[in-house]
């Protein structure tokens, strides 16, 4: 992103980030006119557009996958999630996906360059999960800014710390999300031996991965955040 683009914020300046950001509370991306997104035949149904859609016509940033935060000038990482009603109340309906676990780099990039540098400073939005909805009319239920507490944090390394003992013993292709409590290796890709990787320290190819916050997780941000 360039903020010599004209672009309704700046950058470089995290306040004018989340001031922006905080006028989505309430609305739909109907509603902001983020309409732009091409479905090419897939569903509006389809998990991903929704944040595809926020990222291109909100905050006019192009999709990337790259091991710097969105608004890298401020090291805020964007990322949005649903929550869904059920008779207790609002509750998150997923994992919050944070990045690939690179199994062959995990030791030089460390908990820093793998957890730390992206993901230490998130921009949330919440919105509302409904069957049959076009994702165009989920309603954004809170945008929060959120920074780890130091006891969450602190969970959070002993958990990153597991997952890479793992991936150091040569079991990548046991790791489970059972095995830790806030931060979980989740699979991501097409399923049915499809993404499967190399790891260091075994012949085994092991699923591909991602850190993620467990829904629990989320649910505790939802819950003990504030919206902006």
């Amino acid at each position: 992103m360039d903020s010599a683009k004209n672009i309704p914020y700046d950058d470089g300046n995290a306040r004018s980030i989340l001031e922006y950001a905080g006028r989505l509370h309430n609305r739909t991306l109907r509603e902001i006119g983020a309409l732009t997104i091409e479905l090419n035949g897939a569903s509006v149904h389809t998990k991903g557009y929704f944040g595809q859609s926020l990222e291109k016509d909100y905050f006019f940033m192009e999709n990337n996958n790259r091991p710097e935060a969105d608004f890298s000038k401020v090291g805020i990482e964007l990322k949005s999630t649903p929550m869904k009603q059920i008779s207790k109340g609002l509750v998150s309906k997923e994992r919050l996906v944070l990045s690939i676990i690179d199994y062959m780099k995990i030791n030089e990039l460390g908990f820093e360059g793998s957890f730390e540098k992206k993901n230490s400073d998130l921009l949330i939005v919440f919105y509302e999960w409904k069957k049959n909805e076009s994702f165009y009319d989920f309603k954004i239920l809170k945008v929060v800014h959120w920074t780890f507490p130091e006891e969450d944090l602190r969970i959070i390394r002993e958990d990153w710390d597991t997952i890479a003992k793992m991936v150091n013993e040569g079991n990548a292709d046991k790791l489970s999300e059972r095995l830790t409590t806030y931060l979980g290796a989740c699979t991501k890709g097409v399923g049915h031996d499809g993404d499967l990787r190399e790891q260091p320290f075994s012949a085994i190819p092991a699923k591909q991965r991602a850190l993620s916050l467990k829904s629990s997780y989320v649910n505790k941000i939802y819950r003990d955040s504030t919206r902006m």
